[in-house]
């Protein structure tokens, strides 16, 4: 049996047991950070989920007072997920316009107050969010953080969708530090370098919400962005991402954190509990995938609102995903096969070479796969052939990807001399001249769109191209599902086809190796809707008499 010691002063509540029972418990919970077995005493911290693997993982029993307790703390638990059974009964002058899922997704943030909002791009996070300040007690002081491309996008979409008739201060490089000094109320967009560079006076404010856009943008503890966002005072919290795991589990924590610190104080607690890993005689990690991945669902329920296209707007077109082989031309080949054989993964002294140098000889290779123009040669390429073939071959638009400017640049060099009327968007451009090529694009000026992966990938509406072609593809899964998204989305009204070029026997197959590696770590926690396991959780329970 195990029982609860209470929280007291700055001691946080911890469960604990004695004799063969402890020892039991051990076997499973061994080299998690909080446990502590000494003098045949285990003691374990008063977390639930804790709780939940002593009682059916160890198949110990909890005495009154633990589960008294565990039972309160997840009356909240439920009382949040319980939300998305009923019928939404806020109200709301545009509430008839929005989808039924979306009036869920509102109904779900307004019982959490802070929220991960991880619906599938293209879903309508931002009309979520926006309706949920509305509605809310407090909303008077609105704090905005997203990439510097959407700025303006969410300035339209507040015209479009609050009725609180509050001003909107876009903030931008020359008006940063006025808007922000003699903020007093209203919507406040900016960007995440704003963020990070007025967080003192940022701080003078509690704000009634934060609404972090593309907020995987802050899964990196480490970084100055995770740590300012942590120190913003705020009443209610709504982080928005269409793609919250990117490279591995782990990227979690970070965002849990910012919504629940509580709960989630200790990144190697979460990271020994939920990641699989080896570690070798040097202390190096290698992450495997997920574990526990039942107990990480419940973690998420009350607190992570995800839906997929498929299940909650099957009337949107069906995207294909067709993955291309290519062949390099004969000189690209040679080309290739030369790099190659200048590099080496062995310094002067015999020694492996650096991490950072390993990825900038791969970052060579493929561009060389991409074109040879990308080094100022002749743009000798299979894969921008592939790409004329593609855009030649249809009368639909198309937009084209890439994670390199240099190719981007060979890509347009063709188009021109095509004659096939085109637009960048690359990095480089402002708010207006990314929303004018767009328009372009929409309204049947040009047929191709070019974008960096980086630069297209974020804060655009493309849907009304069917074609997406990718020259490479993004070593995050995060960053191309949110690329290809952008035209796979509501609004919709064609099938997308989404082309990824591969060269066979090349730098290619690495990649892809390594993305399916990290899908499957992904898979394995969001693929299986949340509700199913908490329908499985509330049968294992009962509600807190009188909580």
């Amino acid at each position: 049996m195990f029982t609860l010691l209470p929280a007291s002063g700055r001691r946080t509540s911890k469960y604990t047991m004695t004799g063969p029972e402890a020892a039991k418990a051990t076997a499973v919970l061994d080299g998690i950070t909080g446990v502590s077995y000494q003098g045949r005493t285990l003691t374990v911290p008063g977390e639930p989920r804790m709780y939940e693997i002593l009682h059916e993982r160890c198949g110990l029993e909890p005495d009154e007072s633990a589960t008294k307790w565990y039972e309160f703390t997840i009356s909240g638990e439920r009382s949040i997920t319980a939300v998305l059974d009923r019928e939404p009964t806020f109200q709301h002058p545009k509430k008839d316009l929005l989808r039924e899922y979306q009036k869920s997704g509102v109904a779900f943030m307004d019982a959490a107050g802070k929220a991960l909002i991880c619906d599938d791009t293209g879903l309508g996070k931002s009309l979520e969010a926006i309706v949920s300040v509305d509605i809310s007690r407090s909303h008077d002081r609105v704090l905005i953080v997203c990439p510097n491309s959407v700025k303006y996008q969410w300035r339209n979409e507040i015209g479009m969708w609050s009725c609180l008739n509050l001003p909107v201060y876009v903030v931008t490089p020359k008006t940063a530090k006025k808007i922000i000094q003699e903020y007093t109320g209203g919507w406040l967009v900016m960007n995440y370098h704003n963020m990070r560079a007025y967080k003192d006076l940022l701080l003078k404010t509690y704000f009634d919400w934060i609404i972090f856009d593309e907020a995987h943008m802050l899964v990196n503890r480490k970084t100055q962005a995770f740590k300012v966002a942590s120190s913003l005072k705020k009443r209610h919290l709504a982080l928005m991402t269409g793609t919250p795991i990117g490279n591995s589990v782990e990227d979690l924590w970070a965002l849990l954190n910012l919504i629940d610190p509580d709960s989630f104080p200790s990144f190697w607690r979460f990271f020994e509990l939920y990641v699989s890993y080896t570690e070798d005689y040097y202390g190096t990690r290698t992450i495997l995938g997920p574990k526990n991945e039942t107990y990480l669902r419940r973690e998420l329920a009350p607190r992570m609102i995800r839906r997929m296209k498929e299940d909650v707007a099957p009337d949107l077109p069906e995207k294909q995903h067709v993955l291309r082989p290519i062949e390099m031309t004969p000189k690209q080949a040679k080309l290739y096969q030369e790099l190659a054989e200048t590099m080496s993964t062995k310094d002067e002294n015999g020694a492996a070479i650096s991490v950072v140098a390993a990825v900038s000889l791969v970052l060579r290779l493929r561009q060389m796969v991409s074109t040879p123009a990308a080094f100022d040669m002749e743009d000798s390429s299979g894969k921008l052939d592939a790409v004329e073939e593609i855009i030649t071959g249809t009368d639909e638009k198309v937009v084209v990807f890439s994670l390199f400017l240099r190719t981007i640049r060979a890509v347009a060099k063709r188009l021109t001399a095509l004659g096939i009327p085109f637009a960048k968007i690359t990095g480089d451009e402002d708010a207006e001249e990314r929303d004018e090529a767009q328009r372009k694009l929409r309204e049947g000026e040009i047929q191709v769109l070019l974008c960096t992966t980086g630069a297209g990938g974020t804060g655009l509406n493309l849907q009304t191209a069917s074609i997406g072609i990718f020259i490479e593809k993004h070593w995050n899964p995060r960053e191309q599902y949110q690329a290809e998204n952008r035209l796979h989305r509501i609004g919709q009204v064609h099938n997308v086809t989404i082309y990824t070029l591969h060269c066979i026997d090349s730098i290619d197959d690495t990649v892809e190796r390594v993305l399916l590696r990290k899908q499957k770590m992904s898979d394995a926690i969001l693929s299986e809707a949340l509700g199913e396991e908490l329908n499985r959780f509330r049968k294992k329970t009962t509600p807190c008499q009188g909580a």
